[in-house]
């Protein structure tokens, strides 16, 4: 490891190779893996404000590492760099931070930023001060810095763990030992083995995108709009004019914080119908601990959808039934989103409420006017609906489905129907999925294809994840401090519209999700009682030999509509079943001893193995289980976990951040005993995150009142295989 001051014999001794950007605008850049990072510490200080101070940093270029100790050295390391290196004239350097959002944070006052881009406030995609561009390797790779390490192909560096305590108080004058600074060294050298295999995959440095999904929009732009195919290109660029929203709009006077603006109509209702995966409890079985679970979720259940159904393939025609058979035959003949409002709404059984409470809305007109000055009067059980006077819903025919199934109402208005006609998705979209599916089940496990099968695994995920990304997204802005720039959504509309580069179209987003949960449904109807917990594409079950005709029978019937697709295309049929694993069955993973839920994303479970951990958002289960199994022991910790648990901030394994934007200044004794100054002009706070278990009042009620009730609903037969059918 070298000093900062010995970077200049270090530069003349190496040649840094220069790539320019296919871009012009953008120049030219240093194409070499460069990688920067801090450490820092956490304290309140004697008026009480909570500080966070950094003590050393490191930067790696290639495998070498120069590291300081103050902020001020940091600059003059990057004057030299800019000097030697003519940065800004003859190339940019490119730096990547792992989690850049933490790091600009502390360095955001002491340089000049030409442009910071952003989707989110405080969280830089990347930051270009005009000489150096600071990019993102967590948003780029999607994995911790330790993942990032056991993910390299080509170099065996490993993420160091346990060499450095971040409990203890340091500062710029703490000696750091040498393993201490190995750690530090470490965390670099990984990011730039990761950068260098990355500019290998990619041919170079400006040709690596800024986050995973853009590997898979790479991909599919190549196989559609950009395919060797030049009929292939034309006809797909032809498509995408066809499929275009809408520009009707109308006037919101609550966007932009009250200032108002104006909407596109048929995109909002698109944004109001979208729903994610669907995660949720089984209210009779929350808070008991059941034996001989078994679970079972989808393989690949987005791609699978992606390829096996139908979606919105024209522009919407806008419509509204003037009669109950017409709103039948429209929602039978068309993909239809649209507007509904119930009242007198009741759930018809009492394992699982399919509405969302937060998707629930005042009876509203099309311009968003409350039409009615109504009590909704919902009951719901841990977010989900149970009951209610008034609803309004924005939806589409498969969540009406659904909802015709397990809810009784009564019907008060339809709005506007947004009718689109059925199709499958484009044949090339269609095969560059297949191709990544294949590739993820042909190379893994295979010597010396690591690479490939990563990389074809990570752009399967992405398909559906580019398909939802908002068309209208407000840009985050920083000139010496963070602001938000309103986007005018009419304008962002036409854009859309007009994109010679689209390869997407919003709608097919709203579907494959609502396709998705369809199909989870069928299998929480199913089971009925036995049903315990379901999440996006999985489900826990008891008496798993009752349903196992309806599990076999999902698996053919969804076969079957994958070969069709490939009948309708002219596709062979191998490419959805590679090795004889079959795109979009249940797949059964196994059986658990115990399993305990308290709600969504909140369960205990008891493997085979007899190995004891739990999901709670909020809490890191390496750190909490180990805690729990010390305090309660085996035979008590199920029981513990309840609504109440308190685990403190030494075993939850979270950090509360506290962002920092004011000057911190004053003196600071470190762990050894040492006093030095420290001043950091903003930075960020990082303290142990106690976390308490809490369930709801209401849910706590309901979850008494179906007790005492004895949970007596009961779904019939007739409504147990209705969506199965529609298989």
């Amino acid at each position: 490891m070298k000093w900062y001051t010995e970077v200049i014999s270090y530069l003349q001794e190496t040649n840094l190779p220069i790539v320019k950007s296919s871009r012009k605008k953008d120049g030219s850049f240093y194409n070499v893996p460069v990688s920067f990072d801090i450490e820092t510490t956490s304290f309140q200080n004697e008026e009480g404000q909570y500080c966070g101070i950094m003590y050393v940093w490191q930067f790696a270029i290639n495998n070498e590492v120069f590291y300081g100790r103050t902020m001020e050295q940091y600059q003059e390391f990057c004057q030299i760099l800019t000097d030697f290196l003519q940065l800004g004239t003859k190339a940019k350097l490119v730096v990547y931070v792992h989690n850049l959002a933490f790091e600009f944070q502390f360095i955001r006052k002491y340089f000049t930023w030409v442009r910071v881009f952003a989707d989110k406030q405080r969280e830089p995609m990347y930051a270009d001060t005009g000489t150096m561009m600071y990019k993102c390797s967590y948003r780029l790779s999607g994995y911790s810095l330790a993942k990032l390490a056991e993910n390299l192909q080509r170099h065996t560096i490993k993420k160091l763990v346990g060499d450095l305590d971040y409990s203890l108080i340091r500062h710029t004058k703490t000696p750091l030992t040498k393993e201490e600074l190995g750690y530090c060294a470490n965390d670099v050298l990984v990011v730039t083995a990761y950068i260098e295999e990355q500019i290998e995959d990619n041919g170079d440095i400006t040709k690596i995108p800024l986050t995973s999904t853009g590997f898979v929009r790479r991909h599919i732009y190549e196989q559609t709009l950009a395919s060797p195919n030049r009929i292939v290109g034309i006809n797909y660029r032809g498509l995408m004019k066809k499929l275009t929203i809408n520009e009707e709009t109308r006037w919101n006077p609550k966007k932009n914080k009250g200032k108002g603006a104006y909407e596109n109509k048929e995109y909002q209702a698109l944004k109001m119908a979208f729903q994610g995966g669907f995660t949720h409890a089984s209210a009779i079985h929350s808070g008991v601990v059941e034996e001989n679970v078994s679970s079972y979720d989808f393989t690949s259940s987005y791609p699978a959808v992606m390829l096996s159904e139908m979606f919105p393939m024209s522009k919407a025609e806008v419509k509204v039934p003037s009669s109950q058979l017409e709103f039948e035959t429209m929602l039978k003949s068309y993909c239809v989103n649209f507007s509904i409002i119930l009242k007198n709404v009741k759930a018809r059984f009492p394992f699982e409420h399919y509405l969302s409470e937060s998707r629930c809305y005042p009876p509203v007109d099309d311009n968003g006017n409350i039409m009615k000055e109504v009590d909704m009067n919902i009951v719901s059980e841990n977010g989900r609906v149970v009951s209610a006077d008034w609803i309004s819903l924005q939806i589409t025919e498969l969540d009406w489905d659904i909802i015709k199934t397990t809810y009784d109402f009564e019907i008060d208005a339809i709005g506007t129907c947004y009718c689109y006609k059925k199709g499958y998705l484009p044949k090339p979209f269609i095969e560059a999925i297949l191709e990544l599916y294949e590739k993820k089940n042909l190379l893994k496990g295979v010597k010396g294809k690591e690479v490939e099968y990563l990389k074809s695994k990570g752009m399967l995920n992405s398909c559906y994840g580019m398909s939802v990304t908002d068309i209208v997204k407000d840009s985050f802005i920083y000139d010496d401090e963070w602001d938000c720039e309103f986007i005018d959504e009419p304008t962002a509309i036409n854009q859309y519209n007009n994109s010679h580069k689209r390869f997407l179209f919003y709608p097919w987003g709203v579907w494959i999700t609502a396709y998705a949960r369809r199909n989870l449904w069928t299998g929480i109807l199913e089971c009925c009682r036995d049903y315990i917990y379901s999440d996006t594409d999985s489900v826990k079950i008891l008496n798993k030999d009752k349903h196992k005709g309806y599990f076999e029978y999902y698996n053919n019937a969804i076969a079957e509509k994958l070969y069709r697709m490939c009948e309708h295309y002219g596709i062979d049929k191998s490419k959805v079943c590679p090795k004889g694993k079959m795109l979009g069955v249940w797949d059964y993973e196994g059986d658990y001893k115990r399993f305990k839920t308290l709600g969504a994303k909140r369960y205990m479970v008891e493997e085979g193995t007899g190995t004891i951990t739990f999901t709670v958002s909020g809490c890191n289960k390496k750190c909490a289980i180990p805690y729990m199994l010390e305090k309660y022991g085996r035979e008590r910790i199920f029981d513990e976990f309840k609504d109440s648990l308190y685990i403190d901030g030494k075993h939850t394994g979270k950090l509360t951040h506290r962002y920092i934007d004011e000057e911190r200044f004053g003196s600071l004794v470190d762990y050894t005993g040492l006093k030095a100054y420290y001043n950091q002009l903003s930075g960020v706070n990082l303290s142990p995150a106690d976390f308490t278990l809490s369930q709801t009042a209401n849910y706590i009620l309901y979850l008494a009142g179906l007790k005492t009730d004895g949970g007596r609903m009961e779904i019939g037969g007739q409504h147990k295989w209705q969506l199965s059918s529609t298989l």
